[in-house]
């Protein structure tokens, strides 16, 4: 059997912009960092590349919270996706409580040296 597959016109991306909702933090310093360009062929995959890129680079920068999402406006008789990555402040999250206990290893090891292997539990509080 063969099949016929018509995925329809390619779309290019259009506008590719960044709004950055967090206090302190620059936008325009993140942009060389994206993946997608303007007028490339639209791909889902750079899409969450950059996505992810962006994630990692602000917890560097030191807000690990934050969020990026990147809603797009589809112009289809332009064949055109425009993309705004939006950055919010997320939710935090704490550590409430870490309790480490030792416990005991086999008293036959391959080494014949006895140690210990920490059991830690972390109790998260949104």
């Amino acid at each position: 059997m063969t099949f016929a597959i018509d995925e329809g016109p390619l779309y290019r991306f259009g506008d590719i912009n960044i709004a950055c909702n967090v206090p302190g933090l620059e936008s325009e310093k993140l942009r060389p960092l994206l993946v997608t360009r303007p007028s490339a062929v639209f791909n889902g995959n750079a899409l969450d590349k950059s996505s992810e890129i962006l994630a990692t680079e602000l917890a560097k920068l030191g807000f690990p919270f934050a969020t990026s999402s990147p809603p797009y406006h589809t112009r289809c008789r332009r064949r055109r996706i425009d993309v705004v990555f939006t950055i919010d402040q997320g939710p935090r999250t704490y550590v409430e409580r870490i309790e480490s206990t030792a416990t005991p290893a086999p008293a036959t090891m391959s080494s014949g040296v006895n140690s210990t292997s920490p059991k830690a539990m972390l109790t998260i509080k949104r």
